[in-house]
């Protein structure tokens, strides 16, 4: 991302002797300015507007819907607290039951097993309470079940308005100067 190359370099020890003693030293992005940037993003909750995440939506692809340039996919990236696209973005439903038979072996061994057992109000409960609860008023999830639930609550994300998008890279060049 080309973001990056706002952030300040350190250099950082790739290796120790014997002793601990760092050496063969690495130049590298300061990444740790990163959390006071997310810290100005969040408080000002009145920039942003929600968005349902679609199966043909990536970063890069809303990032040019909204602000005109492919660029700024960090943008929407960071405005959710999402640091690792791969696996905090939601998968579109044909790589979903690719991770599921991976993970699981089977799309039938989720929807056959059970991943937790709900009370009346909807609090996970271990199995032997769960027994103990009347029939009408437990529940469980089966791994699909829950595997989905996590995968579409990721759908539901805020979009920085268009309007604000030169404000908040301004701040971001700031903090970055340190």
């Amino acid at each position: 991302m080309k973001h990056f190359s706002y952030y300040p370099k350190i250099s950082y020890p790739a290796s120790a002797d014997s002793l601990g003693v760092p050496q063969d030293f690495r130049t590298c992005s300061n990444l740790m300015l990163l959390a006071r940037f997310r810290q100005v993003l969040r408080k000002n909750t009145l920039f942003f507007y929600p968005y349902t995440i679609h199966d043909e939506d990536r970063p890069d692809i809303i990032a040019h819907k909204y602000y005109g340039s492919p660029n700024y996919a960090w943008v929407v990236l960071y405005a959710n607290d999402m640091i690792d696209p791969l696996y905090d973005w939601p998968l579109p439903y044909p790589d979903f039951i690719s991770y599921l038979k991976a993970k699981y072996g089977s799309i039938e061994y989720t929807h056959s097993n059970v991943k937790e057992y709900l009370n009346a109000n909807g609090f996970e409960v271990d199995y032997d309470t769960w027994l103990t609860i009347p029939v009408a008023e437990r529940d469980s999830n089966t791994i699909y079940e829950w595997e989905n639930r996590l995968n579409e609550e990721k759908r539901n994300i805020r979009l920085l308005e268009d309007k604000y998008l030169s404000s908040v890279l301004n701040e971001f060049r700031t903090i970055m100067r340190g």
